[in-house]
């Protein structure tokens, strides 16, 4: 998609299937970062991986 340099997957830490789907298709973690409003869930842990993955720039670019 023109435009597009990069998609991110973000995702509480305390869900590691998601963790595990996006390191399937190719993403990379980059970092782990607290929540300013804190968990908003019981089973939340407050803090969100962020993966993601870099576009390939389009032809017409």
């Amino acid at each position: 998609m023109p435009g597009i340099d990069r998609i991110e997957i973000h995702h509480d830490e305390a869900n590691p299937a998601s963790g595990a789907i996006a390191r399937r298709l190719g993403f990379t973690e980059m970092e782990r970062v607290q929540v300013p409003e804190g968990p908003v869930a019981p089973s939340e842990t407050g803090i969100d991986v962020i993966w993601r993955l870099q576009t390939r720039p389009s032809p017409s670019a």
